[in-house]
């Protein structure tokens, strides 16, 4: 779980009070960011699948970079924004444990790092952005929760076990701009 601490420009990734090791540093917030939608990945065996949850702010993704990077090809919108992908249906599993929370499902390539975008602006509780990225794994099932729990911005992600259909946490790298 990663969580911004309002103060303290920088994030320590934690699950459950274990270290995982590495810091997020916040992203600036982007002032008038992509409406265009995220451009999604073939469904193929070689894929993977990402259910993206929130209920505010937006999720945005850069695929197939570890840093952010507005203009690289393909980035765009998941949620909450015009043109998201709000209640694309990939038939993942367990779409029960969303709730009435805002989703979407796409396909997303495997082996390449990807980065979520997590931005929450001035309307809501808190105001934050933060980045992570990660590389899926081929033939996966990964959730990912994008939230604002007690003023504090929270990013999740959880890959799925396909022995037992349990989620367990995946570590995110912290995403810095790719402009350094």
């Amino acid at each position: 779980m990663i969580r911004i601490y309002r103060g303290a420009g920088f994030l320590c990734l934690a699950l459950l009070g274990i270290a995982l090791g590495g810091c997020l540093t916040t992203t600036s917030l982007i002032s008038s960011p992509s409406v265009t939608p995220v451009l999604e990945a073939k469904k193929t065996a070689s894929n993977a699948r990402l259910r993206v949850v929130s209920s505010e702010g937006v999720v945005r993704a850069i695929p197939q970079k570890a840093c952010l990077d507005d203009s690289a090809p393909n980035t765009g919108v998941i949620l909450g924004g015009k043109g998201d992908l709000r209640g694309q249906s990939r038939n993942m599993p367990n779409p029960e444990r969303i709730g009435d929370n805002p989703f979407a499902e796409l396909y997303i390539a495997a082996g390449k790092p990807f980065v979520l975008n997590f931005q929450v602006g001035p309307e809501s509780r808190a105001r934050c952005a933060l980045a992570g990225s990660f590389v899926p794994q081929a033939g996966k099932d990964y959730e990912a929760y994008a939230t604002v729990n007690d003023r504090e911005c929270v990013l999740i992600v959880r890959l799925r076990n396909l022995a037992n259909g349990l989620w367990k946490p995946e570590r995110l790298v912290g995403a810095q701009s790719c402009k350094h």
